[in-house]
C-alpha cells in the first residue's frame, strides 16, 4: 500500500518542511510516497525523534502520522533497553 501526499494532507499533518526550503520539501515528499511497510521498518530501525528530524517533522508529529496510519511505534525506553542489552519484542508489520 502506497501512502501519497494526499494521505498526509487528509489526516491533517503539516510539516516544518512546508515552510522551509524546497530541498526540505523534497525530503518530505519522499516520505509521503513511502509505503506503510517501509515506514514501519524505518520507525523500528531508529528512534522516532531522529527519524522525524531527518524528514523535517517533530517527533510527536511523526508519532501522530503513525498512529493515524495504524503503525505501532516503539514504546518509551525501547532504545535504552536495547542499548543495555535487553531483547525487546517487535510487533509484526
Amino acid at each position: 500500500m502506497s501512502v501519497g501526499l494526499s494521505t498526509f494532507a487528509n489526516i491533517g499533518v503539516r510539516s516544518r518542511a512546508t515552510q522551509a526550503s524546497s530541498s526540505a520539501m523534497a525530503v518530505f515528499v519522499g516520505v509521503c510516497i513511502a509505503s506503510v511497510v517501509t515506514l514501519f521498518e524505518r520507525v523500528w530501525s531508529q528512534p522516532v525523534a531522529s527519524l522525524a528530524a531527518e524528514w523535517g517533522l517533530s517527533g510527536p508529529g511523526l508519532k501522530k502520522v503513525c498512529r493515524r496510519l495504524q503503525i505501532p511505534v516503539p514504546p518509551r525506553g525501547y532504545w535504552a533497553k536495547l542499548k543495555a542489552g535487553h531483547r525487546e519484542a517487535r510487533p509484526l508489520p
